[in-house]
């Protein structure tokens, strides 16, 4: 009696309802598994690519995401950066034979190393999956360096339906959608194989 009469009857009701109706005080937010991810869709706060740490429900549904820098999501892979995705620390790259060629990271400028790598496919070429030219340049000045000209996709702003279902083995529906889990990592190894890009630039 002393209890009730030193809460107010609201917040009483409040915890009676959350006591019976967890998910409307606590929303679906537990439970959740946490993975790495990339959008090829860019968003307000990001560039081209969309990096993410995304929480999927029992279902695999996506229903949260942490939106990264490019790096530190670099990094948290690597089990440098502490992580909600990658709890134990483990070098994911390696765990997922990517390679170092694919990510590696100057210590000083902050930046892709292309040392010994000039032929590989690495991190800061995804943005081709979805554009045929580089959106952030202007399109009448061509580099030698294609950061122009050279993108994969089949159209100046998004790839074409073959390709769009190419994209869709590695577990997205819309381009729009993140890239997570083990699809993921296997789309990122597939990219450094020549003759899956040649398909995926001649599809259609």
């Amino acid at each position: 009696m002393l209890f009730g009469k030193h809460i107010p009857s609201y917040i009483l009701w409040i915890l009676l309802l959350c006591g019976s109706f967890p998910t409307v005080c606590f929303g679906q937010y537990h439970d959740l598994t946490s993975h790495f991810g990339f959008s090829i869709n860019p968003t307000a706060n990001s560039g081209l690519i969309t990096y993410a740490i995304v929480e999927t429900n029992k279902e695999n549904k996506i229903v949260r995401r942490t939106i990264l820098s490019r790096n530190n999501w670099i990094l948290q892979m690597k089990g440098e950066q502490k992580s909600k995705a990658n709890i134990e620390g483990v070098d994911l790259w390696s765990k997922h034979e990517i390679g170092d060629c694919f990510w590696m990271l100057d210590p000083n400028l902050d930046k892709y190393i292309a040392q010994n790598c000039e032929t590989k496919v690495n991190i800061d070429d995804l943005w081709r999956l979805r554009y045929n030219r580089n959106p952030e340049y202007r399109q009448d000045k061509v580099t030698s360096d294609l950061n122009i000209v050279g993108g994969w996709a089949a159209n100046p702003f998004r790839p074409n339906w073959p390709q769009v279902q190419i994209l869709q083995n590695y577990g997205i529906i819309f381009i729009s959608d993140f890239f997570f889990g083990e699809g993921m990592f296997q789309l990122l190894k597939d990219l450094q194989n020549p003759s899956w890009l040649e398909t995926y630039k001649s599809a259609g």
